[in-house]
């Protein structure tokens, strides 16, 4: 209460397994909160920090480690939280993630901040929106992966379907 921007609370990163503790310092003068955590891809976890000097109008950021530590790469700085777009989908590699879409389901390569591969409509002949809801994906393999989702047509037609999707190509397969 009352502090001006220098004084906020700066915070630091341990990672901690019964062989060590890696203390992870704040890059830029200590000038940044952690925000959210994400586990991530087998044993990686993804962190949301705040830069709090705002000495840029980009204050957000985010970072990928391994277990142990070890600093994978760190996304754009952007200007509004960035984690929601890691939530809902399904880690397929350290800086890849499957998404569904409205029509269809598409993999994206977090680091470069691009699509990879976008699967064709589920629903062809629907011109219309269609929305998915309580999707969970699950990894089957290293290769494939399983999504399962409501659905809600324009129509008000409501199902859920199951799909089975290659990581590769993103070729879906509806399951009956």
């Amino acid at each position: 209460m009352g502090a001006n921007y220098s004084d906020i609370v700066r915070s630091v990163l341990y990672f901690v397994s019964k062989e060590s503790a890696k203390h992870i310092y704040n890059p830029e003068n200590q000038s940044f909160t952690h925000l959210e955590s994400r586990k991530w891809y087998k044993n990686h976890v993804l962190i949301e920090s705040l830069r709090t000097d705002y000495s840029t109008y980009k204050n957000y950021y985010v970072t990928c480690y391994s277990d142990t530590g070890e600093k994978m790469f760190q996304l754009p700085y952007s200007s509004g939280s960035n984690m929601y777009k890691y939530e809902s989908g399904l880690p397929i590699g350290v800086d890849k993630q499957i998404t569904s879409s409205d029509f269809g389901f598409s993999c994206e390569d977090i680091r470069r901040d691009n699509t990879i591969w976008e699967s064709k409509s589920l629903f062809p002949n629907e011109t219309h929106k269609v929305e998915f809801n309580n999707t969970v994906f699950s990894e089957i393999d290293s290769e494939t992966t399983q999504c399962i989702t409501d659905y809600t047509l324009y129509s008000g037609e409501k199902g859920t379907i199951t799909c089975i999707i290659d990581n590769n190509t993103g070729a879906v397969t509806i399951k009956k």
